[in-house]
């Protein structure tokens, strides 16, 4: 029991190290923008299928995919935005959308200054809410190692 304690603790603790990591960088040298969607792969018909599939993908236009989410799915979406230097550029993005739900047509994403195809969906704050998720888990962890009765 105290090897899969130490084991969950330690991998905790990696997935706090990198969430951090991540939103340092994101904070450090990358930069918001508001993008609009051109085009996604996420059709009316994909979304009003799953909307009247009622939380079932078996038989659904989009079917399963091990990437979705519980009652989300997972798009990738063309979208164009202007960075800081005023110029416009085209990415695609992934994010998660929630099933049967029209996505939004704009949202903000953060870009890579010195290589604008580089963008992301989750930002910094996306990265520190994991990494406060994840320190409850490692508080969690430890104090259930202390009631057991290992000196931590």
């Amino acid at each position: 029991m105290a090897e899969l304690l130490l084991i969950g603790a330690l991998g905790a603790y990696l997935a706090l190290v990198y969430c951090l990591f991540r939103a340092l960088q994101l904070f450090g040298s990358w930069r918001p923008a508001a993008a609009i969607v051109w085009r996604s792969d996420y059709t009316e018909a994909q979304r009003s299928d799953d909307f009247w599939s009622f939380g079932f993908t078996i038989g659904t236009l989009r079917g399963f995919n091990w990437r979705d989410g519980d009652h989300a799915r997972l798009i990738e979406d063309e979208i164009r935005f202007t960075a800081t230097d005023g110029r416009e550029h085209r990415a695609m993005v992934q994010r998660r959308v929630r099933r049967g739900w029209t996505p939004s047509s704009s949202y903000v994403v953060w870009y890579d200054p010195a290589d604008p195809v580089r963008v992301t969906a989750q930002g910094p704050s996306f990265w520190l809410l994991h990494a406060l998720l994840l320190l409850v888990l490692i508080g969690l962890l430890i104090q259930i190692w202390n009631r057991i009765g290992i000196a931590f």
